[in-house]
C-alpha cells in the first residue's frame, strides 16, 4: 500500500507540474514581466558602460556645440559639462532614465522610449538646429566676459600667476577667519585652497579658450539652419548575451514554476 500510495503522490505531482508548464506557456506573463525587467536593466547599464551588446559607443564631442546652442537660445550661459569629456548620452539623464516596457498583449511587451532625439542617436544621422537671435545676442555678451577673463590671467602673468594670486587671497582670507587655526589645519587648508584655484583657473581658462573657437557661429543668421553628424550609439538590439540571458529567464521561470 505504502508503494502505491507513494506512486499516487508522485503521479500527482507530475500531473501538476505538467499543469503549470501547460498554463504558463499559454499565458507567459511572469517570463515577460522578467525580460522587461532585464531590458530597463541593461539599457540602463549601457550608459554607465558606454557600450550595449558588440558596440563601443563613440566618445562624445568636445566641446558639445550642439549643446551649446541649445544652452544659449535659453541665456548667456553654457554649463561646464559642454566643455568636458563627460560620457556620452549623459548630460541631463533623461534619455536614459527613460526606456520602459509594457504589456502589449497577453504574449508580448513593448519596449522603448518616447523621448524624441532617441533615434537618431540610435541609428545615427543627421541633427539640425536653427540659429536664433537669441544665440547670437547670447553668444556675443559670452565672449565679450571671455576676453575679460583672458586680459586678467594675462595682466597677472600668465595662468599659473594668475590661480597662484587667486589661492593667496583666499587662503588669507581664511587665516583671518580662524585666527586660532593650528599649524596642521593651516597646511590643510592651504593644499585645499591651492588645489581648488589651479583646477578652477585651468577649467575656465581651457573654457575660455574652446568659447573664443565658436565665432564661426556668427557666419550664420537667424534662420539658418546648422546641421551636426550624430554618431550611432546603439541602446537597444537583441544580441547573444541577451539571448543567452532569456534563455536564463525562461529556463529559471519553468524549473520554479514547475
Amino acid at each position: 500500500m505504502a508503494d502505491i500510495g507513494d506512486s499516487t503522490v508522485k503521479v500527482n505531482e507530475t500531473g501538476t507540474k505538467i499543469e503549470t508548464i501547460r498554463n504558463m506557456a499559454s499565458s507567459p506573463k511572469k517570463i515577460l514581466s522578467l525580460i522587461g525587467v532585464y531590458l530597463v536593466k541593461t539599457t540602463s547599464a549601457a550608459f554607465r558602460l558606454q557600450k550595449r551588446g558588440p558596440h563601443s559607443w563613440e566618445p562624445r564631442r568636445v566641446p558639445n556645440v550642439a549643446g551649446i546652442l541649445r544652452d544659449l537660445d535659453k541665456g548667456p550661459s553654457i554649463p561646464s559639462r559642454r566643455f568636458e569629456g563627460t560620457p556620452a548620452l549623459m548630460d541631463t539623464g533623461r534619455l536614459r532614465g527613460s526606456f520602459t516596457w509594457r504589456f502589449y498583449s497577453s504574449t508580448s511587451i513593448m519596449f522603448g522610449t518616447n523621448v524624441p532625439y532617441a533615434n537618431v542617436h540610435q541609428t545615427g544621422g543627421d541633427s539640425e538646429i536653427v540659429v536664433t537671435s537669441t544665440m547670437r545676442e547670447n553668444l556675443a555678451t559670452l565672449l565679450r566676459r571671455n576676453r575679460g577673463v583672458i586680459k586678467r590671467v594675462q595682466k597677472a602673468g600668465g595662468r599659473d600667476a594668475y590661480w597662484h594670486k587667486k589661492a593667496s587671497d583666499e587662503y588669507t582670507k581664511w587665516k583671518t577667519r580662524n585666527p586660532m587655526a593650528t599649524k596642521a589645519a593651516l597646511a590643510d587648508a592651504r593644499k585645499k585652497i591651492y588645489q581648488k584655484a589651479e583646477a578652477s583657473t585651468t577649467r575656465k581658462a581651457g573654457q575660455a579658450q574652446m568659447l573664443s573657437g565658436l565665432g564661426w557661429i556668427f557666419s550664420y543668421h537667424a534662420g539658418d539652419v546648422v546641421t551636426f553628424r550624430v554618431k550611432a550609439r546603439p541602446m537597444v538590439g537583441f544580441w547573444e548575451e541577451d539571448k543567452k540571458e532569456m534563455d536564463k529567464i525562461i529556463r529559471r521561470v519553468f524549473v520554479e514554476g514547475a
